[in-house]
């Protein structure tokens, strides 16, 4: 889901989801509804300098008996190059369940991990 934000938004601000219900079966005979829930994250809104770049990811499917390939680099905005030692938030997110990696990029400005 794409959350488009206005540009004069200050700079420390809330996220809230409600889901107003929950349907198991809906329009079937033996529907179940429940209440809904909500939730609301506390974002921070920041100009990098930089932009992360994903460039691959090897395999593209796996079942977990594969390790995986995750690389990238990260760019500078106003010259296009690549940064060397760049902090960088990988956040992967698989069937709504997410985890996010603080790393940094390499001597060489890549990342591989």
């Amino acid at each position: 889901m794409d959350l488009f934000i206005p540009a004069n938004a200050p700079e420390n601000l809330y996220v809230r989801l409600e889901i107003d219900n929950i349907f198991y079966h809906l329009g079937q005979p033996d529907e179940v509804k429940m209440d809904g829930t909500q939730t609301r994250q506390e974002i921070s809104l920041e100009d990098t300098s930089y932009d992360g770049h994903l460039v691959s990811i090897l395999p593209e499917v796996s079942k977990g008996d594969k390790e995986i390939i995750i690389t990238g680099r990260a760019i500078d905005r106003a010259t296009g190059e690549t940064l060397v030692d760049a902090p960088l938030n990988l956040i992967i997110s698989v069937n709504g369940f997410e985890r996010k990696f603080n790393i940094n990029t390499d001597e060489t400005g890549s990342l591989c991990g």
